[in-house]
């Protein structure tokens, strides 16, 4: 009987609670403001900081032309023969300049490359937001190493801009997958040692091609 009476008790609390609006302690609290303080340095280099802190690899390109050079040099030193890309405005660049890759997935497996553009670059912690509308739903997960594709144009500062930029973007039709990607996939659960590639590609390689000085911007 007591233990009924306590739960009345507490519950006779929350009503009230909800019946009886508090006063907000905070009323000049901004709760749109960002947490972060704004960059010292430009989104662009603290994007490359924070992804080769995280294990990523960063490689600047002033055109689309420059980046399938540096993709034939890697291609080349790395003896790649099986690279994937399913986003098909990449594969108008990569036909146009007859890269050799394949177009159909299949079962995702033995490739040993995924190329694919991305939704934005986030500058504070050096990652990359993914969506299915570039990549599919699995082609990422399956390579050991992920190519992507992005512009300057494309940069913002925190995560939550990402998402306001994706939303403006699809509206109401927003992808089923979105993905955060930020370094090589990695692992420490085994014996506590950093093992990487477990869950997805043990290598990121971000290319950022300069659209915003092209544009005149």
């Amino acid at each position: 009987m007591q233990e009924s009476t306590s739960k009345e008790k507490i519950l006779k609390k929350i009503r009230k609670g909800l019946i009886e609006k508090t006063a907000n302690p905070f009323p000049g609290l901004d709760m749109d403001a960002s947490l972060f303080l704004p960059a010292e340095d430009s989104l662009d280099i603290l994007f490359a900081q924070n992804l080769i802190a995280a294990g990523g690899s960063f490689v600047f390109c002033e055109n689309e032309l420059e980046f399938i050079e540096h993709c034939i040099e890697l291609a080349s030193d790395n003896a790649w023969k099986s690279i994937l890309c399913v986003d098909e405005n990449l594969q108008a660049l990569l036909d146009a300049c007859e890269f050799p890759y394949v177009k159909h997935a299949g079962t995702h497996t033995g490739h040993q490359v995924v190329i694919t553009s991305c939704e934005n670059l986030i500058a504070r912690t050096g990652s990359v937001l993914i969506s299915s509308e570039h990549s599919g739903r699995r082609a990422s997960a399956f390579s050991a190493v992920h190519i992507l594709i992005a512009y300057t144009s494309q940069l913002v500062f925190d995560i939550k801009d990402a998402l306001i930029d994706l939303r403006k973007k699809y509206e109401e039709k927003i992808p089923s997958m979105i993905s955060i990607v930020t370094g090589p996939s990695s692992t420490a659960d085994i014996e506590g040692k950093i093992i990487q590639g477990v869950h997805g590609p043990s290598e990121i390689f971000v290319f950022m091609i300069d659209d915003v000085h092209e544009n005149g911007g």
